[in-house]
């Protein structure tokens, strides 16, 4: 977690704070490709989802790295038409989440 937050996303958060974050479920996903870009063999992820409160971490844009993603989007959870957004058919896994869609922070 902490290493998605700070490389990937330019963010940290308080070691004390990790306590407050709300893991909501385990998802599977495969690919027929792997890391390479080729087929010798598949991937398959395991995934812990965790809905970070956005007053618990602390903002440092100027650190996001583009090595893993080459687009950053910022969507709000209640008003997003996902057909209309490019998303990754994974990621909209998460955000149909029925965790998600009843999370009582969400929609304030």
């Amino acid at each position: 977690m902490k290493r998605i937050l700070r490389n990937e996303l330019g963010f940290s958060i308080q070691n004390e704070n990790y306590k407050d974050l709300i893991n909501f479920g385990c998802y599977e996903h495969f690919y027929e490709d792997n890391f390479l870009g080729n087929f010798d063999f598949s991937t398959h992820y395991v995934v812990l989802p965790y809905l970070v409160p956005y007053e618990l971490i602390k903002k440092n844009h100027s650190d996001i790295s583009f090595e893993q993603h080459s687009k950053y989007l910022w969507i709000n959870l209640d008003e997003t038409n996902y057909e209309n957004v490019n998303i990754h058919p994974n990621t909209i896994e998460y955000l149909n989440s029925p965790f998600l869609k009843n999370y009582k922070y969400l929609s304030n």
